[in-house]
């Protein structure tokens, strides 16, 4: 599998087309744009940045569900298109970090900088979940939740799941310290962890290759997972990072949108 970068009206996007052929759309924002709702230069210019998305993915029409992102392990499952609570961008579902639906033309976006996106598709329910997997959200374990929510609600086996682990700061980019790393050594063997020793109480890690370990681990197959070789940090060109931006830092949005599901939503993404 791999990634394809694609110019729409003034923007970049990120497809993934092997994977829009199995029935999911896929795409990830660049630093074409700033998708997020606190950094975006207004709420106006954040509407028109979504219209141009779902324009790119030919989703115009499409019922548009996010969340409050928290850097949880929490996971949302979007039954209906009335779910959540209307906003000018669509319906916002509250506090969480991964979603789930089996809703066949619903769009779910996450926003995310230097935080792991992930896609889990089960190509035989037609049931799909964005994820956005901070480093916090890496230790809680959340992409793993998602995976259960699909098998709890939708009956999905993790061997029929195609992964997509999406733009994020990259192993040689992310710094942690001591305490931090601590963490991770506590929650996951030593030996399930990429990572690279500093000698000044300061380590890189994998964060991603965590992700497809986890994944792996819960019977998702390796050869199913697609690890994006695009770190956030080191694509100042493409990219936005907030460990390398820090004040002037913008959002990229993962949108997911499911064209082959088996329930209908219906509604409009204004």
């Amino acid at each position: 599998m791999e990634y394809r970068i694609i110019e729409h009206g003034d923007s970049r996007y990120i497809t993934v087309p092997q994977l829009e052929a199995m029935g999911l759309k896929v795409i990830f924002t660049t630093n074409s744009m700033d998708m997020g709702r606190k950094t975006a230069k207004s709420l106006e210019n954040l509407e028109e940045s979504f219209r141009n998305v779902f324009s790119a993915m030919d989703l115009d029409k499409a019922p548009h569900f996010f969340m409050e992102q928290i850097h949880s392990d929490v996971v949302i499952d979007v039954r209906s298109n009335g779910q959540g609570e209307p906003h000018r961008l669509g319906r916002l579902l509250g506090e969480g970090d991964a979603m789930v639906t089996g809703l066949k033309g619903a769009a779910l976006s996450t926003t995310f900088a230097d935080c792991v996106p992930v896609v889990l598709f089960d190509t035989r329910n037609k049931v799909h979940a964005n994820i956005h997997s901070g480093w916090k959200g890496t230790l809680a374990r959340i992409s793993e939740k998602a995976l259960e929510k699909m098998a709890e609600s939708y009956g999905s086996d993790p061997s029929d799941i195609v992964a997509i682990i999406g733009p994020h700061i990259g192993f040689m980019d992310f710094e942690i310290g001591e305490d931090v790393f601590g963490l991770f050594e506590e929650a996951f063997r030593k030996d399930n962890i990429q990572y690279e020793s500093l000698g000044n109480g300061k380590y890189h890690l994998d964060l991603g290759d965590l992700v497809k370990t986890m994944l792996i681990g819960r019977g998702v197959p390796a050869e199913a997972i697609f690890l994006m070789d695009l770190s956030t940090y080191s694509e100042p060109g493409l990219l936005h990072s907030y460990r390398r931006d820090r004040g002037n830092f913008g959002l990229m949005c993962l949108v997911t949108c499911c064209t082959s599901c088996g329930s209908d939503a219906e509604g409009d993404n204004e």
